[in-house]
């Protein structure tokens, strides 16, 4: 099985040059700024497009357009509240209409052998400001309904310790710069036996001067337990600037 994962894209979709192959796995982000309707849209005409059979996308904390409320900043009064989901139910469907194309939210789904699953969720920032914010208590929540035989899993964000960095230069003093989700590396090492790819972004570059080698792109054989190896999968397509990192992306052979 041929597959590729992208994240983070950030409106810089059309850049990519996304290579044949049998999956294509999306984790999130896909707008410049808090996705737009329309910006959606226009990535889920240019995702039908790519060279894959089967294509899967989730939301990220950005993709406003993809959460069935507004961010708590802007759910300011039911007719705001009413107008946003009359445009997310229509999204919905339109997206819908890609016979290739799966949107996955606490949802899985079955594909030629492989069981997928898809969460939007990660730990709470800004929350009320982005979207698919959650509380560690709600975290718990929705990785529970991961089922226990999942061989593909994406997530918006990383788990901690793995790919999760963010530069010395955004943290506080005494920060934790490892910005990963501690529930999620426990259920994949304690619950998900069968699972060989774990896909992410949501945290982009974090090689600094100070940090040599602690950059997050790219694909690693992660032994998760001492008898379970999995390959994890920062998929995040740009910088901290946006700026496009590498738009050949690389496909994993599963």
């Amino acid at each position: 099985m041929r597959i590729v994962t992208l994240g983070d894209l950030h409106g810089q979709h059309r850049k990519m040059q996304v290579p044949e192959c049998d999956l294509l796995c999306c984790v999130g982000d896909y707008g410049a700024g808090r996705t737009s309707f329309a910006e959606m849209l226009d990535f889920a005409g240019w995702l039908d497009q790519q060279p894959a059979r089967k294509k899967v996308f989730i939301a990220g904390n950005h993709d406003h357009c993809l959460s069935e409320r507004p961010a708590p900043a802007f759910d300011t009064n039911v007719a705001i509240r009413t107008v946003h989901r009359q445009r997310y139910d229509a999204l919905i469907a339109g997206i819908e209409q890609y016979p290739d194309i799966e949107y996955l939210e606490d949802r899985t789904y079955n594909w030629e052998g492989l069981t997928i699953h898809g969460m939007p969720w990660s730990p709470a920032f800004h929350a009320d400001y982005w979207v698919f914010n959650a509380t560690e208590e709600q975290m718990v929540k929705h990785l529970a309904k991961i089922p226990t035989n999942v061989n593909i899993l994406l997530t918006h964000g990383p788990a901690y310790g793995y790919m999760d960095l963010i530069p010395q230069e955004y943290a506080q003093p005494g920060e934790d710069l490892h910005k990963g989700c501690r529930q999620t590396l426990a259920v994949i090492q304690k619950r998900l036996k069968k699972l060989k790819l774990f896909a992410f972004g949501h945290i982009h570059n974090a090689d600094t001067a100070n940090r040599a080698g602690s950059d997050n792109y790219g694909v690693r054989m992660v032994r998760v337990t001492n008898t379970k190896s999995v390959l994890f999968s920062n998929a995040a397509c740009v910088d901290n600037s946006y700026q496009v990192v590498n738009p050949s992306p690389m496909i994993i052979h599963l």
